[in-house]
């Protein structure tokens, strides 16, 4: 995997961690649709979070 594959993984975790300490979401409880409503509010380059799931 290149550097800027990982990178944009990084990028997509960080996002999503972002997100979800703003919205007040606690991290080890996501709702699943709250969840797969950030994946596809922009499109493609979120979906690279899937890497970081359990």
């Amino acid at each position: 995997m290149s550097v800027a594959r990982k990178r944009g993984h990084l990028l997509s975790a960080i996002a999503f961690l972002t997100w979800t300490s703003e919205t007040g979401i606690d991290i080890n409880a996501v709702p699943q649709q709250n969840a797969d409503d950030w994946l596809d509010a922009d499109g493609p380059s979120r979906r690279s979070i899937r890497r970081f799931r359990q």
